[in-house]
């Protein structure tokens, strides 16, 4: 996904993009790698398997939009970022960026977490985009019994983790129904960056499945961002992105998607991408980016393809 924003005067735009899986955070100074276990497992595969509470990646951030990012955009910066002075970190608290407007982009597992974090320090954001985010209600079940797919943690349990070679992943995968409704500059990405080498030449997925499951198996402990969502301060605006394929399933169950786009009102904007089930920025990158743009630039783009809800 290939985003492109015009410099204005005055304070400059950054971006945090946070979702499920890659564990990455994405500001205009530069990458936040957060520690995540795909991160962690890829780099000593002997470290052990850990439940997944959503609190600590909004923790982690906060921790980074607090205390490490630099106060002004340059174009050279260090490989390690280094600590800003104590001072700095708690006037951000009550004023934000003197010299930045942040816009948090979050999928999935990613749109509760920098909700979450925008609840916590609203003064640090601009604006955010919430693309199918898990936000649910504490005792949303996370799967409809009455729906042929597996749940999200059978799914991950059951998913192929290793291949011969990166050549043999990218066929398969391909092939694969899933996969093969993605763009394909992704799924390229995917293969790329998504998988590690493992001994004798094979490569295996970095996130492992049970971790993946376990993430899944946390989704309750992001049921506060439900509760907390009608507070966000209302000069922050939210951006929904949901998916538009008619009978994909909705996170929470049915009509949940219309009352968690309207559950903070005020400031508030949704839109439908037709050609695109959960996973909108594998299927839709080109679709989505337009929106991350439209919400940069404070306008919101009405092509053909959207349909509010």
């Amino acid at each position: 996904m290939q985003m492109v924003f015009p410099r204005r005067s005055g304070s400059q735009p950054s971006w945090i993009c946070s979702r499920s899986q890659t564990g990455l955070s994405l500001t205009r100074s530069g990458l936040g790698k957060r520690p995540t276990m795909a991160r962690l497992t890829s780099l000593t595969p002997d470290f052990p398997f850990a439940a997944c509470n959503w609190a600590d990646d909004a923790r982690d951030v906060l921790n980074f939009l607090l205390h490490f990012l630099p106060s002004s955009i340059g174009s050279d910066l260090p490989i390690h970022l280094p600590r800003i002075a104590p001072e700095e970190s708690a006037l951000r608290k009550v004023r934000g960026f003197s010299e930045r407007r942040l816009f948090a982009v979050g999928h999935s597992f990613g749109g509760c977490c920098c909700t979450w974090a925008a609840l916590t320090h609203p003064r640090l954001f601009t604006g955010l985009t919430l693309i199918d985010p898990v936000i649910c209600r504490f005792g949303t079940p996370d799967h409809d019994p009455r729906r042929p797919e597996p749940s999200f943690k059978a799914g991950a349990v059951s998913r192929r983790d290793t291949w011969p070679s990166r050549e043999e992943a990218h066929k398969v995968l391909a092939a694969n129904p899933f996969f093969a409704a993605w763009d394909p500059r992704v799924l390229d990405a995917y293969v790329a960056h998504g998988l590690v080498a493992s001994p004798g030449g094979a490569v295996r997925l970095a996130m492992p499945p049970l971790q993946e499951a376990l993430a899944f198996a946390g989704t309750s402990s992001g049921a506060p961002v439900w509760d907390m969502l009608p507070t966000l301060e209302e000069r922050i605006p939210l951006r929904w992105v949901v998916p538009g394929w008619p009978g994909e399933p909705e996170i929470g169950g049915p009509d949940a998607t219309q009352e968690r786009v309207w559950r903070r009102p005020a400031n508030s904007s949704n839109v439908r991408i037709a050609q695109a089930g959960h996973l909108i920025v594998q299927q839709a990158p080109r679709e989505m980016a337009r929106e991350i743009a439209a919400m940069v630039e404070g306008k919101f783009a009405e092509p053909e393809i959207r349909a509010k809800l």
